[in-house]
């Protein structure tokens, strides 16, 4: 029998977690229906980035630890910092390819969607507002080569936690001041056409994404953005900033976004059966190989 998995839609998010495992019971309750999750701030060591794979049982994950931690692998105490993640539902997983692009702050993968399109999808922690400024444009530069790699094969998307305010330049509600990283990465907007898609007018919730302590005062700032062409304006069924303060004890809300795109058919079964090759003819078993072969190589070249 020939069954095969369907998605209407494609959900995907970013979340600050400050923390995975303190953030786990956060995202089962509220976030347990996305697709595909970019994770900033997982604070996992190289070591222990295997439960992105088991910390929920629905989906498969993948990350990359900060390369600083390094220097602390040996220290009693490990308390992580930083770092950036994916994590993807089960149910998708054959349509998804890791990319080995990118770095400690930005990785993505490729999602296989109907009609033989792709979807690119990269995870985003860039450097914090005191950090120098070339450092920060270094990631930008980054950006700018993963894009320009892939934006001719299918969309591209930047999730996750820019650390820049784009202000009231940033969208139809942005608001407040530019910051100086803002600036950075509004010109780098700009340069490959991309907009924010919750500083646009689709977008629904609350407009600040972080509770941020400045000049002895908590306030609202919006420095974590999803970032995309605005061609996929037309796809887009909803789009959500999360204010649900239950069990989130991040600083953090994270965005959803869920786009009328569809992951590629999975048809179980086509594949995974096995000829009998010892009651095969020659020439059954010559014909059954070369359609094989050909599976094969269009499923690598996909």
């Amino acid at each position: 029998m020939n069954t095969s998995t369907t998605h209407e839609n494609l959900t995907i998010g970013c979340y600050n977690t400050r923390g995975l495992v303190s953030a786990l019971p956060f995202i089962r309750l509220h976030l347990a229906e996305v697709d595909i999750l970019a994770i900033a701030e997982h604070w996992l060591y190289e070591d222990a980035l295997t439960a992105l794979d088991h910390a929920l049982d629905t989906h498969r994950g993948w990350g990359r630890a900060d390369r600083r931690l390094k220097d602390k692998e040996n220290r009693a105490w490990r308390r992580g910092q930083w770092g950036v993640a994916l994590v993807w539902k089960t149910s998708i997983d054959y349509a998804v390819h890791k990319l080995e692009d990118g770095n400690d702050r930005l990785m993505g993968i490729r999602i296989r969607l109907r009609n033989g399109q792709k979807s690119f999808v990269f995870a985003v922690y860039l450097p914090h507002a005191n950090s120098p400024m070339e450092e920060y444009r270094d990631q930008l530069d980054v950006m700018v080569e993963v894009y320009g790699k892939y934006e001719n094969e299918g969309s591209v998307l930047f999730v996750g936690d820019f650390n820049a305010e784009l202000g009231q330049e940033g969208g139809q509600r942005g608001r407040g001041q530019t910051s100086r990283f803002g600036s950075e990465l509004l010109s780098t907007m700009e340069e490959l056409g991309l907009i924010s898609l919750n500083l646009n007018i689709i977008c629904e919730g609350p407009i600040g994404t972080c509770l941020t302590y400045s000049s002895k005062q908590y306030c609202e700032t919006t420095i974590d953005d999803i970032l995309m062409a605005p061609s996929l304006l037309p796809e887009i069924k909803s789009c959500k900033v999360i204010d649900e303060q239950s069990a989130n004890i991040s600083d953090h809300n994270p965005i959803v976004v869920s786009l009328l795109i569809k992951p590629v058919v999975w048809e179980e079964g086509e594949i995974h059966l096995r000829p009998d090759w010892k009651r095969m003819s020659d020439q059954e078993t010559q014909k059954t190989y070369q359609m094989r072969l050909k599976e094969r190589h269009e499923q690598s070249s996909r």
